[in-house]
């Protein structure tokens, strides 16, 4: 088995999983929203009007519900490696949606050049076996192109084996901190306009353990989160980037 069909088995039996969990439905639901206002904030912070957007990465359509009932999409075209999510977002019948396919991870060739006003990926090229690439089609089909990255690649991270074999366990195939997320956007021919790093924020890390072990660890992350540079190097974070084409790519 390759590992490109290992990677889309992964995800095809984590969204069957999905279908069927509401605590799991829940999460990504309240991750959409928590990225979705940080997209807003640098869509609105750069001027961008709503028009035909595509998501690479669409995952379940939660992202989708958030572009659109923010007045951020009019349209949206779904992409996702694995078939059984893309199966998911159809049967949802989503306000906007125009269509949504299953695709190898890099090749959207069947995309017209310049074919979307907006280009989102969020929290997918920490995954892709091929991000410069696939940020590539994301440049070539859209002017402008918002990517959010969680960034992984901190001193807790470097420090314990155990995180890192967490990682591979969620298929993150790369791991990324801000220099690293900035540079592989300007790899792919792409120039940030807008950027910020925000951190997850308390419902988010006790979503899945609210033990009394895990509230209280977290309340002392969250001493270290309000001194921002000392938790940035320290935990994960999420990194919004709102791109344009670089004209020198």
């Amino acid at each position: 088995m390759t590992g490109t069909q290992t990677h889309v088995d992964f995800w095809n039996e984590y969204y069957a999983e999905h279908a069927n969990n509401p605590q799991a439905q829940e999460w990504r639901a309240l991750c959409a929203r928590v990225n979705g206002e940080l997209i807003e904030q640098g869509l609105r912070a750069t001027g961008h009007a709503a028009g035909r957007t595509i998501e690479i990465g669409c995952g379940d359509g939660a992202l989708i519900i958030e572009l659109v009932s923010r007045g951020l999409a009019d349209s949206v075209v779904g992409y996702e490696i694995s078939e059984t999510a893309a199966e998911y977002v159809r049967n949802r019948q989503l306000e906007g949606v125009e269509a949504v396919h299953a695709f190898d991870g890099v090749d959207l060739s069947g995309e017209p050049d310049d074919s979307y006003d907006l280009a989102v990926l969020s929290e997918v090229i920490e995954h892709a076996g091929q991000p410069v690439e696939l940020l590539g089609e994301a440049r070539r089909l859209a002017h402008t192109v918002a990517v959010q990255v969680f960034l992984t690649d901190t001193l807790a991270s470097r420090r314990r084996a155990n995180q890192q074999e967490e990682e591979k366990k969620l298929h993150r195939l790369n791991r990324f901190n801000v220099d690293s997320a900035r540079e592989t956007l300007a790899a792919a021919g792409l120039k940030v306009v807008h950027d910020d790093v925000s951190q997850p924020s308390f419902v988010e890390r006790t979503f899945w353990d609210r033990s009394p072990r895990s509230l209280a660890k977290e309340s002392v992350v969250e001493v270290f989160q309000r001194v921002p540079p000392v938790g940035r190097r320290l935990f994960g974070s999420t990194y919004t980037a709102i791109c344009r084409r670089s004209r020198f790519a």
